[in-house]
This record gives structure tokens, C-alpha cells and sequence, in this order.
């Protein structure tokens, strides 16, 4: 396997646990608002999808139409998907470049 194989790999096992995690907290948020509980913040909603959870964030948004209708929302997680997109792009690409 070379170098750009194994980042691949790597970064794939990374984005689909943060992605799922993601998902579920999204979806825990909209539970405890819907039961009238204490909420995750906004800030640590954004923390996560900073840390790559964007997609599992913004599909179960809309599956459970939860912030769908929050401008930060509606356009922060798709930056920070097209943010992690690019990220994945440049390290792929200097992982290449590092190979002998």
C-alpha cells in the first residue's frame, strides 16, 4: 500500500466515526429539545463539525429538521464540508509528495 493509499484509509475510518458521531449528536439535540432539556451548545455544535463531523451533522438535520432554518447552520456546515473536502485533497496530495 503506498502513501497516499494509507492516508486515505486513515482519514476514511476518521470521517465516517466523526460523521457518525455527528449524527447522533444532532440527533440527541433535537430529543432534549423536544422534551424541553438542557441543549448541547451551539458552540459545541460547531466544535464537532470543525472536527469533521459536518456531514453526519447537516444530513441528520435535515432528516430530523432540526436548525434547518439557523442561517449559521444552514451555511456554516456546508463551509466546513467544502473546508474538510479541500483538507482531505491537500493531505492526500502532500502525503504523495512525501514518498520518495
Amino acid at each position: 500500500m503506498d502513501m497516499e493509499q494509507a492516508i486515505l484509509q486513515w482519514l476514511l475510518i476518521y470521517y465516517v466515526i466523526v460523521n457518525t458521531a455527528g449524527f447522533f449528536i444532532m440527533r440527541l439535540d433535537k430529543q432534549k429539545a423536544r422534551n424541553g432539556r438542557r441543549r448541547t451548545s451551539e458552540q459545541a455544535l460547531f466544535t464537532w463539525a470543525g472536527f469533521g463531523g459536518a456531514a453526519g451533522m447537516l444530513f441528520a438535520s435535515r432528516m430530523f429538521r432540526h436548525k434547518t432554518q439557523k442561517p449559521a447552520f444552514k451555511i456554516g456546515l456546508p463551509l466546513f464540508i467544502i473546508l474538510h473536502i479541500g483538507l482531505t485533497g491537500f493531505l492526500v496530495w502532500a502525503g504523495g509528495e512525501l514518498t520518495p
